[in-house]
């Protein structure tokens, strides 16, 4: 698609920036991980969860965890890591973050299209109202000017 609209390069400076900002928060937190009790191996799930920073109930009957307050999942099995659920939580946020940009710019590309209606809507009230002004012109010539010019 090509847009000729103001904002679409500011989006995109936006859009560069938050991802920069999120693989940084990324490499903190992977960090942290590796460097953390959750390093030994003993949980799949943290005691607190690593978005928000609220208690998680572990219930090791359960094949998930939810996070009651910010809705991330921890796998409960062994065989996940900590590591892996935080992945997956960034991948299902880059997903949601692009249909949102799709979103938007299809949002952009009808109002896009509308401002090209408009133009064309004016050119041609201008085009019809300059032909009335020429058939004027030449009505009073012609009819009230007996179509010839004494001097």
């Amino acid at each position: 698609m090509n847009f000729d609209i103001d904002g679409l390069d500011e989006l995109q400076d936006n859009l560069k920036q938050l991802a920069e900002k999120g693989v940084k928060e990324i490499n903190k937190g992977l960090n942290r991980i590796n460097n953390g009790p959750e390093a030994s191996g003993k949980s799949a799930v943290p005691e607190k969860c690593p978005y928000c920073g609220a208690t998680l109930s572990t219930n090791s009957e359960e094949p998930v965890i939810k996070c009651e307050y910010c809705g991330a999942q921890f796998d409960n099995s062994s065989s996940k890591s900590i590591v892996d659920s935080v992945f997956d939580f960034v991948e299902k946020q880059q997903q949601v973050t692009l249909q949102e940009r799709e979103i938007r710019l299809k949002e952009m590309a009808a109002k896009a299209e509308k401002k090209r209606e408009k133009r064309k809507k004016k050119n041609r009230a201008f085009f019809f109202l300059l032909l009335i002004m020429i058939f004027a012109i030449l009505y009073i010539y012609l009819v009230i000017m007996g179509g010839s010019v004494s001097l």
